[in-house]
C-alpha cells in the first residue's frame, strides 16, 4: 500500500499515519507485516511479526531519525503504521516546521512511501465472497490531509498466501498487489489462480 506527499505541498510531512481496516472474512491470526519503505530507505521486518517498532537512522540524507511502527490489534482487526520524524539532538519529534522525514514528491519518487502485509483467508471463506478494506492516511495529523479508499477483493478457495496493498493518496491512481502461490507434487493437479 502506497502512500506520497502531495507534489504541491509546501513543506515535508513530518508525522503520516496509515490505516486499514481489515475484513472479517480473513484469518487475523495469519497477519504478518511485510516490507516497508519511504524515499529511499527499506524497513525489513523480520517475518512473522504482527508488530514492529524501529528508529530509521536518515541524519545523513534529511537529517532526522525517523521512528517507524506498525501493529495489528487482533481485537478489532486494525491495522496502523506510524512514521514519527525525529530531531537527531532532542530524539523527540521536530520543532522544526520544514523539517519532515517525507518532501513533496517529484519525479524520482523522493515523496512516496509504502507498507505491506500478508494474510490468508479464512479456510470457512469460499469462493466468491468479497473481503472489504478501508484505508486512510493521515499526513501531520491534520484533518484536510486525510485520504480514504475502499477496496474490495474476491475471496478465494485455495490460498497459501494473500498479500495485498493500496493507498489512494491525493490524486495518485489506486494500485493494489494481490498474488496467490501454489505447490504441487509431480503428477498433482496443480495450482491456480481463480
Amino acid at each position: 500500500m502506497q502512500f506520497v506527499n502531495d507534489p504541491t505541498a509546501t513543506a515535508p510531512a513530518q508525522t503520516v499515519i496509515v490505516t486499514e481496516q481489515l475484513d472479517s472474512n480473513l484469518d487475523w491470526n495469519s497477519f504478518q507485516l511485510g516490507d516497508i519503505g519511504f524515499g529511499g530507505f527499506l524497513v525489513n521486518v523480520p517475518a512473522g511479526h504482527s508488530s514492529y517498532q524501529t528508529v530509521v537512522n536518515a541524519v545523513n540524507a534529511l537529517d532526522l531519525y525517523v521512528q517507524v511502527s506498525a501493529n495489528l490489534d487482533l481485537n478489532t482487526g486494525l491495522i496502523t503504521w506510524t512514521f514519527t520524524s525525529l530531531d537527531p539532538a532532542t530524539l523527540q519529534p521536530t520543532s522544526d516546521p520544514l523539517a519532515g522525514f517525507l518532501p513533496p514528491d517529484d519525479a524520482e519518487g523522493d515523496g512516496e512511501g509504502f507498507v505491506s502485509y500478508s494474510v490468508q483467508p479464512k479456510s470457512t471463506v469460499s469462493r466468491g465472497p468479497r473481503s472489504r478494506h478501508r484505508r486512510r492516511s493521515y499526513f501531520d495529523t491534520n484533518a484536510s490531509n486525510r485520504h480514504q479508499q475502499r477496496d474490495e477483493y474476491p475471496g478465494c478457495r485455495r490460498a497459501d498466501q494473500q498479500r495485498d496493498g493500496a493507498a489512494g493518496a491525493g490524486n495518485r491512481a489506486l494500485d493494489f498487489l494481490v498474488s496467490w502461490s501454489g505447490l504441487d507434487d509431480a503428477g498433482g493437479i496443480g495450482s491456480r489462480q481463480l
